[in-house]
């Protein structure tokens, strides 16, 4: 009953890392995981831990994961910027062309 009890417990814990170390787009939710995984770390250090090396690959990969989740974050921050920025040099540009436009109309009236 102990070892059935403990496998259980086992399984339990990994369900619940599982969905509390998914990560998706959501800035908040990003925000969410880095305290989640503070408080997973927190809990390896102490004297009650039982965790195996599974679990610590495991936590491994979330971590990457989250990694990679900031990085295209960040890189789609610099899509937009860049965006932006084209999109006021357009909007200089069409001023620009309309400002030598307007005289020539001007002049033909």
């Amino acid at each position: 009953d102990l070892i059935y009890s403990f496998l259980q417990s086992l399984i339990y814990l990994h369900q619940t890392l599982s969905n509390k170390l998914s990560v998706s787009d959501n800035n908040e939710i990003i925000l969410q995981r880095i305290d989640d995984y503070q408080l997973i770390i927190n809990e390896l250090n102490s004297d009650k831990s039982n965790w195996s090396n599974e679990t610590t690959t495991e936590l491994i990969t979330k971590l990457e994961t989250m990694k990679h989740a900031e990085n295209t974050i960040e890189h789609l921050q610099k899509q937009l910027d860049q965006t932006i920025h084209n999109e006021k040099q357009l909007q200089l540009d069409i001023e620009q062309i309309t400002d030598k436009f307007i005289p020539i109309t001007d002049d033909n009236q």
